[in-house]
């Protein structure tokens, strides 16, 4: 497992207590930090106007089912340096992200999630250390749909998380939506609205946007592929985040990608 922070202590024990034993280090690799991922990541931006999201925790109370939804949310470490979003999806072992993160069972050995990694306070920029596992087996994947499907490692380490269901039907214009994920690295943060203050909610905005596509206006930045859409109305998930732009950021419309996993998950709440 990777190591958060600045700073590695490594201890060497002996069984022989020799004098002079010693251990080298001969290489290491060290992670963006979120302010570095921001700046190599320009075109993944898409924040429209002020940026609306907030620390999940800070919708505890107020909100206290998509709070609820986001702690399936994963924050995802790619061979230690990219990042992504996945999240876990239906009553099994099984977790979802965008294809475009992970496309092959080589680039799944070398990744590792990172549960409950959450600001302690609203607004505190004091993150738990959070529960890491690591991936374990692809499942199935799919460029044109931009999905993976995978299982991790040490399961009953995250089953406290909670999980999420998946929406079957299409999106509707204007129905509201959120997103819960990690841009830029960034502890789990939560957009429901259009303003960081609250207002207006995001939501839908083009609901057939292309043959697979989903259009709307919840805020996102590099690090967000792979977050769950999720419907207001249901906390289901009725899209897939792959990337974002202004008027709107896009998703995969789960009622595409459902049908290529159904035989796989539970999808019974």
């Amino acid at each position: 497992m990777s190591v958060d922070g600045d700073t590695a202590v490594v201890t060497l024990h002996t069984t022989r207590g020799e004098r002079g034993s010693h251990a080298r280090v001969d290489r290491y690799w060290r992670g963006y930090t979120p302010a570095e991922f921001a700046a190599e990541n320009p075109a993944t931006r898409s924040v429209c106007g002020a940026d609306g999201r907030r620390d999940a925790v800070c919708y505890k109370t107020s909100h206290p089912a998509h709070y609820a939804a986001s702690r399936g949310v994963a924050r995802m470490l790619l061979n230690g340096g990219g990042y992504c979003t996945a999240w876990r999806v239906g009553r099994g072992n099984h977790m979802m992200t965008n294809n475009h993160c992970i496309k092959t069972q080589a680039e799944l050995d070398r990744v590792e999630l990172q549960f409950d990694y959450d600001c302690a306070t609203c607004g505190g920029n004091d993150p738990r250390p959070g529960t890491k596992v690591g991936a374990n087996a692809l499942l199935r994947t799919s460029a044109s749909l931009d999905f993976t499907l995978f299982s991790v490692d040490n399961f009953d380490q995250i089953t406290q998380f909670g999980t999420l269901f998946l929406e079957t039907r299409a999106p509707i214009a204007n129905e509201q939506a959120y997103i819960a994920g990690h841009g830029d690295t960034r502890p789990k943060r939560i957009s429901i609205y259009e303003e960081r203050d609250g207002g207006a909610y995001c939501g839908v905005r083009t609901p057939q946007l292309g043959s697979e596509d989903v259009g709307y206006n919840c805020d996102t930045s590099g690090g967000s592929s792979g977050s769950p859409v999720l419907a207001g109305s249901s906390h289901k998930v009725i899209a897939l985040h792959w990337g974002g732009s202004c008027p709107t950021n896009v998703g995969t419309r789960m009622e595409k990608i459902y049908p290529q996993v159904q035989d796989l998950i539970d999808n019974r709440p």
